[in-house]
């Protein structure tokens, strides 16, 4: 058995020519552009949101089962013993769940819209614009003073991530996590 060789005439194949030299300039790194003030207000912002929601969260966790069952039966709404009792249970388990959910998005995104994460600044407003809606809606059980500041907070929050000064910030980190 032999072997061929580069320049054997009975091997078609010939060897890969070595690769051009590398030109260090072209490779140097490229400067990350500085996070914007706008980006780091809105990151800010969502914290604030975030910790409304913890105390909304404590809120919930304080509620009494019982109370809410005598509030609704005290309210005549025509339920019976079994609705008002599932009703009075799917009030405290949206009273925890709701602030927990939106808790655990805003926490798991700011952090990366902070980074230039495109898809984190999307999810922030789409869920920031959902609580938006159910605070003005009045359905997420806020107080006024608290409404108000979530309102202030959330709408803050959204139009500074999409502020001239913010989306070139984002634009140049489409890539990556």
């Amino acid at each position: 058995m032999t072997t061929s060789g580069p320049h054997d005439p009975n091997n078609p194949y010939e060897p890969m020519p070595a690769a051009p030299p590398v030109d260090p300039r072209e490779h140097a790194a490229v400067p990350a552009a500085a996070r914007p003030r706008t980006v780091t207000a809105a990151f800010w912002c969502w914290i604030a949101v975030s910790a409304v929601l913890v105390l909304s969260l404590i809120g919930g966790l304080s509620i009494d089962r019982a109370e809410v069952e005598k509030a609704l039966r005290e309210a005549n709404t025509g339920l019976s013993a079994a609705e008002l009792d599932q009703a009075a249970s799917l009030f405290v388990t949206l009273a925890i769940a709701l602030p927990l959910v939106f808790l655990v998005v805003f926490l798991g995104s700011a952090f990366p819209m902070r980074a230039g994460r495109n898809w984190a600044r999307i999810v922030l407003a789409i869920f920031g614009g959902l609580l938006l809606l159910l605070t003005l809606l009045g359905t997420a059980g806020a107080s006024a003073p608290i409404a108000i500041a979530l309102v202030a907070l959330i709408g803050a929050a959204i139009v500074l991530m999409f502020v001239g000064q913010s989306n070139p910030y984002f634009a140049t980190r489409k890539t990556g996590y």
